[in-house]
């Protein structure tokens, strides 16, 4: 199992891709393994993290400019979710045309054979 926790998407990927940690997720889960991404810990995943500099922004700490994410998942996730967020996220997802999970604090996005299942 690995567990990312929350804090900076921008410097959470960065160290990411400094670590080749991408390989190490994708052969984690190859064997069967777990992965548990909170916040930016499942930001990460998406084809990009562009949301989190766009729907209720994050300081972009150490100034990267790809925004790729380590596309592991093929939607982007934004985490800690409440309607206060809706008009941002929808005009996000009208320009970007990607599919959008919102997860609020109760809830947990459970991924296993290709099947998603959002939990409370």
């Amino acid at each position: 199992m690995i567990y990312v926790c929350g804090g900076n998407t921008f410097k959470l990927l960065k160290c990411a891709r400094e670590a080749n940690f991408k390989d190490a997720i994708e052969k984690l889960l190859e064997r069967g393994g777990v992965y548990i991404g909170v916040s930016a810990g499942a930001i990460i995943l998406a084809p990009t993290i562009q949301i989190a500099a766009s729907v209720d922004p994050e300081p972009n700490e150490v100034g990267i400019t790809d925004l790729t994410g380590l596309n592991i998942i093929n939607f982007e996730i934004h985490p800690h979710y409440d309607s206060t967020h809706d008009e941002e996220l929808f005009s996000y997802q009208k320009i970007t045309k990607n599919k959008i999970v919102r997860i609020s604090n109760s809830q947990a996005l459970v991924i296993k054979n290709s099947k998603q299942e959002l939990v409370e």
